[in-house]
């Protein structure tokens, strides 16, 4: 058992946190170059499918790596443009049930979906 006065008060973890809301507009499209977030409008579709398998438990999706600091690398190939860089995308969850439900969504996406998205 602790002595009274051993722990800190609530007052000095600092100022509490806001639950994000459940919409995340942004005031311009983003998937416009050089607008929104810095992810390349070529990501969308990838994007739509993490929102989709998330479902309302997502909290945020962080973009890390050289996508994130522009320094990725895309190349022209038969006629696309491409990135040779990893899409490092991770989707904070609210709980392990809604990470559970994300799991279930993303092995039950048929295989071809994800070729397409993947093109």
């Amino acid at each position: 058992m602790a002595a009274a006065g051993a722990f800190p008060s609530a007052a000095d973890h600092g100022p509490a946190v806001n639950p994000a809301p459940s919409e995340r507009p942004e005031p311009v499209d983003r998937w416009m170059p050089g607008t929104g977030s810095g992810l390349s409008d070529g990501w969308g579709p990838v994007v739509e499918l993490v929102l989709r398998w998330a479902g309302p438990g997502l909290e945020a999706l962080v973009l890390s790596g050289s996508h994130a600091s522009g320094e990725a690398v895309w190349v022209e190939h038969e006629g696309r443009r491409v990135s040779l860089s990893d899409l490092d995308l991770f989707a904070v969850m609210r709980d392990e049930a809604a990470v559970t439900r994300a799991a279930r969504a993303r092995a039950a996406t048929p295989a071809s979906e994800l070729a397409e998205v993947a093109r």
